[in-house]
């Protein structure tokens, strides 16, 4: 039977007929006050009324029919009253405030739920009716060993299962097939590209020796012409004073363009050794990218080989598949490169099945429920932490008590699992609903 939402709400105790509202005669909830007569009404009350006539149903209110948020007292009053749950009577203790009544409805054990199966029964007994329930309990075929719920075990059809993985893992090779050619062809290409470019460059070597070799020659040429003139000078010094200086001069300009010739051969080999650098330096980059892709071959190929993967509860990938949550990861979380910002080293601890890919904790904060009852919060896969002050690092910020001004954290030894407190004030968290 469908339960109104008002009925949910159950006061605990007796009231000033100040806070009661002034449509349904019962305590307001999520209360507005209206701005001429300052009278309560429930925010639900409100709006039924203002859609059906924009006129306050308080008689000697002639104003439109506006609201405001109450006064601070009256919010005062009616946040320290406590309400009962519906299931008081099934024997349900609990006592909370206005807030959280809709919240703990969704999590009474004592509220009464209907199975798949048409039976009704508490939520408390869920766990035992699954292990009777049809649409619950599983077992696994006898042929594939798939675990299957005992109402699909009915219908499914094992050989027909196995021949659609088989053509699913054919069709996974096919495409790794064709992947695995085209990458060969590529590199084949660049390969002959590199060597095309190797071959002009060697070209270039030698036509700049060549050219050079012809330089010294007619260096030499003129030195030698400069010896025979440096001779006849000294034969007609007297002379020709006046043509021994210029031919100095000659020959300053001379050694000068030796000079630029020699520059600017220098600037040509500086030159070849940039691009030399440049094309190692890409060579490395591109032998860096092809070890990252071997690693993360590798990590598709083999997730992990330790610990164990469960089920997050709300985290998901860029393709919205959910992700799972790595227990026990005995440190191979270090070793594994997250896809989002490509570090190493790094805490991977999420998982993506479909996408086969790693994500660490600074990319995607980790899960925690944190309740009021119990003062502990939750793990990801839900195990209360305990507190511990030495001899630790935390999984989020990866930092070593040691090194805090306050060394608290908050630990699970059954996942492997640590965050200090530093980074729970952060809200270096995704708080589980």
């Amino acid at each position: 039977m469908q339960i109104n939402q008002r009925q949910l709400y159950i006061p605990i105790g007796t009231f000033d007929q100040t806070l009661f509202c002034k449509i349904c005669n019962d305590l307001t909830i999520d209360p507005v006050e209206c701005t001429q007569c300052e009278n309560l009404y429930c925010k639900e009350c409100y709006e039924l009324s203002k859609s059906q006539n924009d006129k306050c149903p308080e008689e000697n209110c002639n104003g439109p029919f506006q609201t405001k948020q109450p006064h601070r007292m009256i919010r005062d009053q009616l946040s320290k009253i406590t309400y009962k749950c519906i299931n008081h009577n099934e024997g349900c203790k609990t006592e909370m405030a206005q807030d959280n009544v809709i919240k703990h409805m969704s999590q009474c054990l004592y509220q009464q739920i209907t199975c798949k199966c048409g039976q009704k029964f508490q939520r408390r007994n869920l766990e035992s009716h699954k292990n009777l329930c049809q649409f619950h309990k599983t077992q696994n075929c006898f042929i594939c060993q798939q675990q299957l719920t005992l109402e699909d075990l009915k219908s499914h059809k094992c050989l027909f299962e196995l021949q659609k993985m088989v053509i699913q893992f054919q069709e996974k090779f096919q495409d790794y097939k064709e992947q695995s050619n085209f990458s060969i062809l590529e590199m084949k290409n660049q390969q002959n590209q590199r060597t095309t470019e190797i071959n002009l460059s060697k070209q270039q070597i030698l036509a700049l020796l060549e050219e050079n070799k012809q330089l010294k020659n007619e260096l030499q040429m003129k030195q030698k012409m400069c010896q025979e003139n440096q001779e006849k000078i000294n034969q007609a010094k007297v002379q020709i004073e006046n043509q021994q200086k210029q031919q100095q001069q000659y020959q300053q300009q001379q050694q000068q363009q030796y000079q630029q010739q020699q520059q600017q051969q220098q600037q040509q080999q500086q030159q070849q050794q940039q691009q030399q650098q440049q094309q190692q330096q890409q060579q490395q980059q591109q032998q860096q990218q092809q070890q990252q892709q071997q690693q993360q071959q590798q990590q598709q190929n083999q997730p992990i080989t330790k610990g164990e993967l469960v089920d997050s509860i709300q985290t998901f990938c860029e393709k919205n598949h959910k992700l799972k949550f790595w227990k026990k990861p005995c440190g191979e979380e270090k070793k594994k490169i997250c896809s989002n910002c490509l570090k190493q080293n790094t805490t991977c601890r999420y998982f993506c099945q479909q996408c086969k890919i790693f994500m660490c904790f600074k990319c995607y904060y980790p899960e925690l429920k944190m309740e009021k009852q119990p003062t502990q919060p939750q793990c990801p896969a839900l195990h209360y932490l305990l507190q511990i002050t030495d001899n630790f690092r935390c999984s989020v910020c990866d930092k070593k008590g040691e090194d805090m001004i306050q060394p608290i954290a908050f630990q699970c030894t059954y996942c492997d699992f640590r965050i200090c407190k530093q980074c729970i004030k952060n809200k270096k968290f995704q708080e589980i609903q």
